[in-house]
């Protein structure tokens, strides 16, 4: 009886493992850097806002960063899961990003020089597979 239990449990972790292979690693990877420049471009929208200015280049460029982001995630993966997982990946770069900063926007110069050429590449210049992806809509 043991022996049936830890084989199904096996055949189990080998469903889950096969399932998550099926999400190609250039996807998820393509995923993150875009909700690492979402994260930016939100961050660069919050310090606008509090220095009395509004930006809708970055305003922009962050939506456009955030539905990649969220278009990537969906491969392979629910609607709901998509949404959750772009939405905490975008959350967790947002807190590291404060955290080199030590959470002041007197400091952001840190972010601009550290994230701002990569993230306007990816707006600019997409990957062919997210140009791909955005094709079969």
């Amino acid at each position: 009886m043991n022996r049936y239990v830890f084989i199904l449990l096996y055949i189990g972790i080998l469903y889950t493992l096969a399932e998550d292979a099926s999400i190609p690693n250039k996807t998820n990877d393509l995923a993150f850097s875009y909700a690492q420049a979402a994260a930016y471009y939100e961050l660069a929208v919050e310090a606008m806002a509090k220095s009395g200015k509004e930006s809708v280049k970055f305003k922009k460029a962050r939506d456009v960063a955030t539905y990649i982001s969220l278009k990537l995630a969906s491969v392979g993966r629910t609607d709901d899961m998509a949404v959750n997982i772009s939405n905490s990946r975008i959350e967790i770069c947002k807190k590291e990003m404060l955290k080199e900063i030590d959470s002041r926007n007197e400091n952001f110069t840190v972010l601009i020089n550290k994230y701002s050429d990569s993230s306007l590449a990816l707006i600019n210049n997409p990957p062919k597979e997210v140009l791909d992806l955005l094709k079969g809509e």
